[in-house]
């Protein structure tokens, strides 16, 4: 077996990507100086991903030794049912970016024995047809990643909605706050006017006692009436940032089952990926 870490260069141009993963490629590969015959598979999942869901794929097989570093994963002794009963050496560099990646395979009986299409046509093929089935398994490990994050887009809509929902109920508490006040100085205004109405029938002859009375009775009506109207207005405010936090409480719902429906719909598609 390989004891010694190939260094693998990719020579070769990539095609244009499809939904997931395009079926495996030929293509000629240098590997310290030696052109070696390899497969190039391309997806458009985040290139850490690809490479998280390839090294827990490899880690299923028991024999061998798997190991990832900064271009891909290598396994020593490892053997793939699929492609052969026998330990073998295999070398996956994976390229690309957050959005598109690729996976460039090569295969080696050991000590530099790597296949060639020449003397292992068959062997090869099995290699593609392992990597055709590995799919799968990169769009289960992608989405449970896509289930990930769109949790925490749902619970921070959450949030937000059960804020706003929170901030109603604080302005409906001071809107309520705000009519008992008007109530309760209409019911004082209203006892003031029949206290000066009563004063008024009082004849000019009571004496300057009454004229007292009279005076602060008209001026506590009128500073009860300025009190209601500053309530009145107050109210009106608070009325308006109701209208607007309910258009805003709204909103947040439509969003929170918005970001439902696309969890709803990651889960949905695991299931149909047989992902228990």
């Amino acid at each position: 077996m390989i004891t010694k870490a190939a260094m693998v260069s990719v020579a070769t141009l990539f095609a244009s990507f499809s939904l997931q993963a395009q079926t495996p490629q030929e293509t000629s590969i240098n590997i310290n100086g030696e052109n070696v015959s390899g497969l190039n598979v391309q997806y458009t999942m985040p290139v850490q991903n690809l490479k998280e869901a390839l090294s827990k794929k490899l880690e299923t097989y028991k024999s061998g030794k798997v190991s990832s570093n900064k271009s891909g994963v290598n396994c020593s002794g490892l053997v793939i049912p699929d492609i052969s009963p026998k330990q073998m050496d295999y070398y996956f560099q994976t390229q690309g970016d957050d959005k598109q990646s690729s996976i460039t395979f090569v295969a080696s009986r050991g000590y530099n024995n790597y296949l060639t299409n020449s003397a292992d046509a068959e062997l090869i093929q099995r290699c593609g047809t392992w990597l055709q089935a590995f799919k799968k398994d990169a769009d289960i490990f992608q989405t449970n990643a896509d289930i990930k994050t769109q949790e925490k887009v749902l619970e921070k809509a959450t949030k937000t909605w059960n804020k706003s929902l929170d901030d109603e109920k604080k302005i409906q508490k001071n809107i309520d706050k705000t009519k008992g006040e008007i109530e309760s100085k209409k019911t004082q205004a209203a006892a003031a006017l029949d206290k000066l109405n009563s004063l008024n029938k009082v004849s000019a002859t009571a004496g300057d006692e009454n004229e007292k009375t009279l005076k602060k009775v008209t001026k506590d009506y009128a500073s009860l009436n300025d009190d209601i109207k500053s309530l009145q207005g107050k109210q009106s405010g608070y009325e308006g940032e109701m209208t607007k936090q309910q258009g805003q409480t709204s909103a947040a719902k439509t969003q929170m089952d918005t970001e439902t429906e696309k969890l709803n719909q990651l889960k949905t598609q695991l299931n149909s990926l047989g992902s228990k």
